[in-house]
């Protein structure tokens, strides 16, 4: 955090933005509005085909469902699913949100496509969601549900 700090205001750009954000959820802090907006001023300022890209996208839709903004989430999710068509993490992402509201057939779809890229691969560094071994008891319960 020291050398965030240290920054001089003209030396921000969207890869300090995506640091600091990435320092606050690393650090679990409670400010998490915060690091929501420090996200979206990120993800204004970044272009869209940077390297850290796709992974300023995933932060900020974590932190989205983590404050329960899930029509933000979705909305961002539909956004970046045209940008990065592969990443698989989106559609696991998706499925959480429809999950939380509720909307177990749409869920059930979001799941269907992660498990169906996750067998072709993806171009992105991707993240285990739930263990390997829960997976399909997740997926039967949420088409138990629909």
């Amino acid at each position: 955090m020291n050398i965030l700090n240290s920054y001089k205001e003209h030396e921000k750009d969207g890869f300090y933005f995506y640091n600091l954000a990435s320092e606050y959820l690393r650090k679990h802090d409670k400010k998490k509005m915060a690091l929501s907006l420090l996200q979206k001023k990120a993800v204004k300022i970044t272009p869209l085909k940077s390297g850290y890209g796709p992974m300023l996208a995933k932060k900020l839709i974590i932190t989205l469902i983590e404050l329960m903004q899930y029509k933000d989430a979705l909305q961002q999710i539909k956004f970046y699913l045209e940008i990065y068509v592969d990443f698989i993490d989106l559609y696991f992402l998706e499925a959480n949100s429809h999950i939380a509201c509720g909307r177990y057939s749409k869920a059930s779809k979001s799941l269907d496509k992660y498990i169906y890229k996750q067998s072709i691969g993806s171009n992105y560094p991707t993240q285990t969601f739930v263990k390997p071994k829960e997976l399909p008891r997740l997926i039967n319960d949420v088409k138990k549900r629909k």
